[in-house]
């Protein structure tokens, strides 16, 4: 994945400038013949600063050639190119290449010759299963390719942060996941993107405290990485002890049981309390 703004010459890519591959008929195996961009996501800005009409740009690829495919991919960057088709997702897409199962968030700042998902299409390249958010620029500036292209826009950018949006990209494998907990503004991620919590551990699994004391539970998440590491606190029994990020305030003489679960609800870990009443205090005192 990309964060950072690209400058590029006369092909510039969020992923990848160029990428050619040629078709190799004396291999017998398929993988010889395989070039393609898988998984791939873009968030920075492409610049495009070639000085004739010769340049290109794509939110992943600048130029893409031959037997190559791009695929699960997304592009949130925008783009800027002074001279030249630009895309979204590629912005020269020639050959046998195919686009497939991607989506293109990010938008042009310059206009004149932008696709939203590839600049220029010429000979044999396909584009399938492919979405945008619809500005009025079309799936692609030139198109030259005789394949009937399978792309689709959303009038509004909150369709592309449905769980139906999410489906329609898994037509084909599952590559994307529903942004749950808001990780990419809503919008679909890749399902490497997010490592998911394995389990969550409290410091103690049990508590005394003296009524109108109190006491810090820390719940620890595994792993160290996981992508959200939140959780909820519960009492079982609020009328003898509260508890509110795991700080423990004692209520009165009793059990309860308070719980941490982890936000995507799979994981949880318990500590029991016991509440007791405060000991008095007696002081003698001797006559005389």
């Amino acid at each position: 994945d990309n964060f950072c703004k690209v400058i590029g010459g006369s092909v510039g890519g969020g992923i990848v400038g160029l990428l050619t591959a040629s078709y190799d008929a004396s291999s017998e195996s398929s993988a010889d013949n395989t070039s393609g961009i898988t998984s791939c996501v873009n968030f920075g800005h492409i610049y495009g600063s070639y000085p004739d009409d010769s340049g290109f740009v794509g939110g992943i690829a600048g130029m893409i050639e031959g037997y190559v495919t791009t695929f699960a991919c997304y592009n949130l960057g925008n783009i800027t190119c002074q001279n030249g088709p630009s895309g979204g997702i590629v912005g020269f897409l020639n050959g046998v290449a195919m686009i497939a199962s991607v989506y293109n968030i990010g938008s042009p700042d310059n206009a004149a010759s932008f696709g939203e998902i590839a600049g220029f299409i010429p000979g044999n390249a396909a584009i399938v299963n492919s979405y945008y958010v619809d500005r009025g620029y079309g799936g692609f500036y030139l198109n030259k390719s005789t394949f009937e292209h399978d792309i689709y826009y959303a009038e509004d950018i909150s369709l592309l942060k449905e769980r139906e949006f999410v489906d329609r990209l898994n037509k084909d494998g599952k590559y994307f996941i529903f942004d749950e907990f808001g990780i990419n503004s809503g919008f679909p991620l890749l399902s490497w993107e997010v490592v998911p919590v394995t389990g969550v551990q409290l410091d103690c699994t049990s508590l005394e405290l003296t009524v109108g004391s109190s006491a810090q539970v820390t719940a620890v998440v595994f792993p160290e990485n996981a992508t959200v590491a939140d959780v909820a606190w519960i009492s079982d029994n609020p009328s003898v002890a509260t508890v509110i990020n795991g700080n423990v305030t004692a209520v009165k003489a009793g059990t309860a049981t308070i719980t941490a679960t982890t936000v995507d609800g799979s994981k949880k870990a318990s500590c029991k309390v016991t509440v007791r009443n405060k000991v008095p205090k007696f002081i003698d005192v001797k006559d005389g």
